[in-house]
């Protein structure tokens, strides 16, 4: 039985992410972060089925991971930010769902920006957000500096609880105060949607080689 193993992106996945790096993800275009995407294929049993996932987050099956590069990789010339992706579960998505997973995984990755210097004689006005952001902040590698982003939302849910306790329990006051904060956001008409964002239009990839 073999591991896990691993693998550069190829063309049609750097295409998805130049396509967010120009629209969506355009923040991280504008601090010239580097994205380095690698594809994780779960380990496969003697007859080449799959036996296990390709990658794990907190001990969970995950279909993407990212990370921040760390100082010394970045001044090996590796990317700033890693994003690893379940190479097998991309070959079975649709153009729309391997968008919306890699702006996911994109979407945890923020720039660390210096604070913008105040004119002498400027003032915050009440109740005003003039918080305008200076630049990118560098690293000794003269990198943008991140930092991850957690999710907006993160639950942790037993079916089993839910149905016993009922609204006593944390699942369900937790399911009953999303619908209450988002409405159909993630419920109703939203789960038969497909998407209001066009496909990938088949932009240059970017390098992973060097730096944006």
């Amino acid at each position: 039985m073999s591991g896990v193993t691993f693998q550069q992106a190829g063309d049609e996945v750097l295409e998805v992410l130049a396509e967010l790096l120009d629209t969506h993800q355009r923040r991280l275009a504008d601090a010239e972060v580097k994205v380095m995407i690698l594809m994780a294929f779960g380990p496969v049993d003697e007859d080449g089925e799959r036996v296990g996932p390709a990658l794990k987050h907190q001990g969970q099956p995950a279909l993407g991971v990212v990370r921040s590069v760390p100082l010394k990789y970045r001044i090996a010339g590796l990317g700033d930010a890693e994003v690893l992706l379940d190479g097998d579960a991309w070959e079975e998505m649709d153009e729309w769902e391997r968008l919306a997973l890699l702006d996911h995984e994109l979407e945890h990755i923020d720039v660390i920006y210096e604070e913008r210097p105040r004119e002498r004689d400027e003032q915050q006005l009440p109740g005003v957000d003039d918080s305008s952001k200076g630049r990118p902040a560098l690293d000794s590698a003269g990198r943008p500096k991140l930092r991850m982003r957690h999710h907006d939302r993160t639950f942790g849910w037993f079916d089993t609880i839910a149905r016993r306790h009922g609204g006593a329990s944390q699942e369900v006051k937790q399911a009953r105060d999303l619908v209450e904060q988002t409405g159909k956001l993630y419920v109703g008409e939203q789960l038969a949607a497909k998407t209001e964002v066009e496909p990938p239009r088949r932009r240059k990839p970017p390098h992973q080689g060097a730096h944006r």
